[in-house]
């Protein structure tokens, strides 16, 4: 669509912000930590190599994999006990849920989705400088914004040979040749699928597709007052916020910078259980020790909070341990005349847009019976 994307700044030079065991580190220090990570994340995408992050289930030792979490990939790295308690924080608030309910086999799919080195390196570099709302925007003009249609909740799927009727809340009946499902997994109890969806996608004890929180704390500040100090608006943290960055890189904001205060997992849980008040006052506090500033310069906040969205439910998906060979192949193909499309469905970018966005394409090519086009980059080492 001729959008433009502004790449992130390069604050390498400026001082690092990184807080681990409770404690400031050092820019030596923080530099021994991000070389020892380093040692690791490498050790993840060597196992990643002969991975096909499009049908990740195809691995030779996929049912092993999968049944593997990646804090125990983790725990067997041959780093330092520090760097791997960092490892295990940052997939953890990445991910949306806890290491020790990530499945391997996911994890190292999407490393081979995002072109391996290249995944830990590249993958958040670039911004949409209209906003990601303006791709949203030219999609709907492309598709006709006549035919988009708003609040108009889903109530029922039904599906047969013949076709797909969908019932709104409205009680308005919609009739089609095939459907789409792209609402998150935690919202498909609210819709009345029949035939009912299968048991590997629903589950019955637990979940069939894992989702987890994700919430961000936005504030703004006065100014860059990071420039001050040399320090880098980046942050590794433990809490109340795992990672942080200025959401306004690049903008001319007259009225002052944005910070965003990212958490997944455990991290959003305890964010999402104080009260506004003590969300406030303990990300600003966190705020003015790590950017050596006091916390009068932090202002306004926005709490963002999408497992609290009834549209939602969760941040997004990432796999537990069995999911990806379990649950990952009925996504792929769909359930007769039911497709499935977001970022849950892609074992490339799980939790990305990029995820969500070249799905809904394989969808349509798949119903108008086109040849699909790959859609993930053949890297050298990945299994075709």
């Amino acid at each position: 669509f001729g959008l433009e994307m502004r790449e992130a700044t390069d604050n390498s030079g400026a001082d690092p912000v990184v807080i681990v065991e409770g404690r400031r580190l050092s820019r030596v220090e923080a530099a021994l930590l991000y070389e020892e990570m380093g040692k690791g994340v490498q050790a993840l995408t060597t196992q990643a190599r002969g991975i096909n992050p499009l049908r990740p289930w195809d691995a030779r030792n996929a049912a092993a994999l999968d049944s593997r979490t990646v804090a125990q990939a983790i725990d067997e790295l041959d780093i330092t006990p520090r760097a791997k308690s960092a490892l295990r924080a940052q997939v953890s608030s990445d991910n949306g849920v806890a290491s020790e309910r990530q499945s391997l086999l996911a994890m190292l799919s999407m490393i081979a989705g995002g072109e391996f080195e290249k995944f830990w390196t590249d993958s958040e570099v670039f911004r949409c400088a209209a906003g990601n709302q303006a791709l949203a925007d030219r999609l709907a003009l492309a598709v006709g914004s006549e035919r988009v249609r708003l609040a108009t909740p889903a109530t029922k799927v039904e599906s047969s040979g013949r076709g797909v009727r969908v019932t709104t809340r409205a009680g308005e009946t919609l009739e089609a040749d095939d459907v789409v499902v792209a609402v998150p997994p935690s919202v498909w109890s609210v819709i009345a699928f029949e035939p009912g969806l299968p048991v590997e996608l629903t589950g019955v004890q637990a979940p069939g597709v894992q989702t987890g929180p994700v919430v961000k704390h936005l504030v703004r500040v006065d100014s860059r007052v990071w420039r001050a100090t040399n320090t880098a608006p980046e942050a590794m943290l433990e809490n109340p916020v795992a990672l942080v960055w200025e959401s306004t890189d690049g903008q001319d904001v007259p009225q002052g910078p944005t910070l965003a205060g990212f958490g997944g997992g455990p991290v959003a849980d305890a964010l999402r259980s104080m009260t506004r008040e003590q969300r406030d006052s303990a990300v600003k506090s966190a705020y003015a020790s790590a950017f050596r500033t006091t916390p009068d310069h932090f202002g306004d906040t926005r709490f963002m909070s999408w497992p609290d969205d009834p549209w939602a439910g969760c941040g997004y998906s990432f796999p537990a341990p069995g999911q990806v060979t379990r649950a990952g192949p009925i996504l792929d193909r769909g359930v007769g005349r039911v497709r499935f499309a977001g970022e849950h469905v892609s074992l490339a970018f799980i939790g990305y847009m990029e995820g969500a966005l070249s799905t809904g394409v394989r969808a349509a090519q798949r119903i108008a019976g086109v040849r699909e086009r790959p859609l993930v980059r053949e890297a050298a080492g990945a299994a075709t």
